[in-house]
């Protein structure tokens, strides 16, 4: 069997090869910004043991240096394998973006308002029976 077949078909890396290869690129984009942080800021900022602000920072810088990083790992995905550019994947500006922005914006910071909570059932001051038992 040649590697072509296995790798290739219609001269296209196969849709499975490149979703192993997106996943080995999207774990190391992890591993780069975590040995990145580690290294500039020491090993207390990725540390699981954080509470309240700090935990808050390390998010946003995590994401802060995670979103670029993720972005250009799909950049090259989508121009090498897909000949598309970044903007076929949804990424792109349009008419209108700076209002959907905005909203989105507004959304994400509103409080939520509708969210179920869990709340225990008020007493009645009577006990319930056991199911599945008569009256005798």
């Amino acid at each position: 069997m040649h590697w072509e077949r296995i790798f290739l078909d219609k001269g296209l890396v196969r849709p499975v090869w490149r979703f192993f290869f997106s996943v080995a690129l999207i774990v190391s984009a992890y591993v780069v910004v975590g040995l990145t942080l580690g290294f500039l800021l020491g090993p207390k900022v990725v540390s699981p043991s954080a509470r309240g602000l700090d935990f808050l920072l390390q998010l946003f810088l995590v994401n802060l240096l995670l979103l670029p990083a993720l972005l250009a790992v799909f950049k090259f995905l989508t121009s090498a394998f897909e000949k598309k550019p970044l903007g076929s994947m949804g990424l792109a500006f349009h008419a209108g973006w700076s209002r959907e922005l905005a909203l989105g914006l507004a959304l994400a910071s509103s409080p939520p308002t509708c969210t179920p909570t869990a709340s225990s059932p008020k007493s009645s001051g009577s006990r319930a029976r056991p199911v599945g038992r008569g009256r005798g």
